[in-house]
């Protein structure tokens, strides 16, 4: 008898299989690999994803990773090949690195083609993102005749008269997350379509409260395509949705988006000169259709977008429009709706930021005093160091995206640049790469003294990073005066305080702070005239550019998206983990520096929140509005408990209404 036909034999053969097993499972996960050496959040970790996968499907991911690092230190294993970072280094290295994404940002291609946000590798994420930064510099967005004509009308034809409504017929009192959201999306879809074409959730509340049921729907049940992808396929696959509700409240969603893409770019094609007003220009989907045609004429089949963005335009177009949407409502609508929540417990700071507004800025804001309302100078409003501490502070202890931000440890660039070429193209490694990292033979990179092997999911998220104690003092107190100079108690002195030295300092930095504030009203015009206005009712008394009109004749005129006139191009600011580094703020520019590294409200790197300066703006100008005209206070009707912030990626109250009563002034 043949040796290969023994009993004999096949024991030894599964003998063998049944070690190797043993030894891939479990001795080398435990004993050799490089993450052997990693703290592990729970026993079950080396061997298994199913504690973080409990987590995250259970909504706690955030508080057990918070709790996590705080027992084990910066870094953590989360799972088999899946790490936490909390660290301002192991931040550099993940998110100023070459990291690609991880696939879990794959539920955010939208009609089945990427968009920006979702774009695994960073050369295409490089290429969509030149289509459309210039329209969120910083520069274009205090600068644009569309951005302050949209603006102005959405704040003192919408959200003003909203609010005032509800003074006379319901007490003043208004469920801000609703509206603020609604005024979020107003202002997103205004950039994206132009007002004519985008939404009008202020005043449409019925649509408002159809859309947000939908978005919370598709925010709410997405674990299973984001964790369990495969799963989630085999199960469509013979009938058995896991969640329908969220596939019907998707397909509602993106349907209702390409509706508005498809009546914008008719427009454009038969030249409606209903586009040429500043306030009808769409900007975002002027931005697209340039940088498509860009890349069309100069890289054509060669170009790493021509199976997705070249092939199918006007998916991609709704594609990024889409994600412009959600992100720009959601995140906006939770950091305002904070915002208000906070300033209507202390009527104290009310009255500071009233005062900060209406000596820095006029009081041409003040719809009960003059019938010509207009926009305040925007770079006056983006230096007021109060408004800015405010929003900083809630962006710190409420960010509106507290969770991971997965990305993929790289593969050496040590490799040929064939293969690197390769791995950049197409967003994943080669076979050979990928066969190395399964052995755990291939080095990704070095973070906090730990080895991590190529092609491992890493993340760091910014509940962690806003709550370490040795930078915020009590981190889980809201405390604007921490943003604000001087500010007493900043770390290079905590050594020498004691308990009741902090809150007596505390106490001198808020006086401080006020003096601040005075030296910087005088530093700019208090005698209440903001000087020469353009069309758009927008101080520009201190000769800041001006964006022409976009004429919009058509789509090739729309391939020239609005630029400002003195050709600045879009400003990005890399200082560190300085997510929004306000170089005209002096509440941002002389605060502490571990602070500011440590604030990653907007993300850092090359990819970090392309619409931080819009958001900013935006926020400024609706909080400057409202606390011009109006007090708030706090209602009954809200309690503490349903302000508690949820756990997922992206969160807000626990409540999905919040209401605060509002009082002229």
């Amino acid at each position: 008898m043949a040796l290969a036909d023994s009993p004999s034999h096949t024991v030894l053969v599964l003998l063998g299989l049944l070690l190797y097993g043993l030894y891939r499972l479990f001795i080398f996960p435990i004993f050799v690999s490089h993450l052997s050496k990693i703290p592990s959040a729970h026993w079950s970790c080396r061997v298994s994803p199913l504690w973080v996968l409990y987590q995250r499907w259970s909504h706690r991911e955030n508080t057990a990773l918070y709790e996590a690092h705080k027992r084990l230190g910066p870094i953590i294993l989360v799972g088999p090949k899946d790490v936490s970072v909390d660290s301002i280094e192991g931040v550099k290295t993940i998110y100023q690195g070459a990291f690609e994404k991880h696939r879990w940002y794959d539920i955010f291609d939208n009609y089945k083609v990427p968009c920006m946000f979702s774009a695994r590798s960073s050369k295409e994420h490089s290429i969509r993102k030149r289509m459309i930064s210039n329209i969120y510099s910083k520069s274009y967005i205090q600068s644009s005749q569309s951005v302050s004509a949209q603006a102005k009308e959405i704040i003192f034809e919408r959200l003003i008269p909203r609010i005032s409504e509800a003074i006379q017929e319901d007490d003043g009192i208004v469920d801000v997350s609703r509206m603020l959201t609604s005024s979020a999306m107003d202002f997103i879809a205004a950039h994206c379509f132009g007002l004519e074409h985008g939404t009008d959730f202020i005043r449409d509340d019925k649509m408002a409260a159809h859309f947000l049921d939908l978005y919370q729907h598709r925010n709410n049940d997405s674990f299973y395509r984001q964790e369990l992808p495969t799963l989630n396929r085999l199960m469509k696959g013979i009938g058995a949705h896991l969640r329908p509700e969220l596939e019907s409240a998707n397909c509602e969603l993106e349907g209702w988006c390409m509706g508005m893409v498809t009546s914008v770019l008719k427009n454009i094609d038969s030249g409606n000169p209903i586009l040429n007003s500043p306030r009808n220009t769409p900007l975002v989907i002027n931005s697209v259709l340039s940088g498509l045609e860009k890349e069309r004429k100069t890289k054509g089949d060669s170009s790493i977008l021509r199976d997705t963005a070249l092939r199918y335009p006007e998916k991609s177009i709704a594609s990024e429009v889409f994600d412009h949407l959600l992100a720009g409502q959601e995140t906006t609508g939770i950091t305002l709706t904070y915002v208000l929540w906070r300033l209507s417990q202390d009527p104290s700071l009310q009255s500071s930021l009233h005062e900060e507004l209406v000596s820095s800025l006029g009081d041409h804001m003040r719809v009960w005093h003059h019938s010509d309302t207009k926009l305040p100078n925007l770079k006056r409003l983006d230096a007021l160091p109060l408004l800015h501490a405010v929003l900083v502070e809630t962006l710190r202890l409420h960010a509106a995206i507290p969770g991971p931000q997965p990305r993929v440890t790289y593969f050496p660039s040590s490799s040929s640049s064939s293969s690197s070429s390769s791995s950049s193209s197409s967003g994943s490694p080669p076979a050979s790469r990928r066969a190395a990292a399964a052995a755990g033979t291939t080095t990704g990179t070095t973070i906090e003294g730990h080895v991590i092997p190529a092609g491992v999911r890493i993340a760091a998220l910014a509940k962690t990073l806003h709550r370490h104690e040795d930078v915020f003092i009590r981190p889980h107190d809201w405390d604007h005066t921490r943003w604000l100079v001087p500010h007493p108690t900043a770390m290079t002195t905590v050594t020498t305080l004691t308990p009741t030295d902090t809150a007596t300092s505390a106490a001198v930095g808020h006086s401080q702070s006020r003096a601040s504030e005075r030296r910087a009203a005088a530093a700019g015009d208090t005698t209440g005239t903001t000087g020469t206005t353009d069309g758009n009712g927008v101080d520009v008394s201190d000769g800041g550019a001006r964006a022409p009109a976009n004429g919009n004749g058509g789509r090739d005129a729309a391939l020239s998206a609005e630029r400002p006139a003195d050709g600045h191009q879009p400003d990005e600011k890399d200082g560190g983990l300085v997510a929004y580094a306000d170089a005209a703020s002096d509440a941002w520019r002389d605060g502490t520096r571990e602070q500011s590294r440590h604030f990653w409200a907007f993300g850092s790197g090359g990819r970090m929140c392309i619409g931080s300066h819009f958001a900013m703006q935006e926020m400024k100008l609706v909080v400057a509005a409202i606390y011009t005209n109006f007090s708030t206070q706090v209602t009954e009707r809200t309690s503490e408990e349903d302000m508690e912030q949820g756990d997922a990626y992206a969160t807000g109250p626990r409540s999905e209404q919040v209401y605060i009563r509002f009082k002229p002034v």
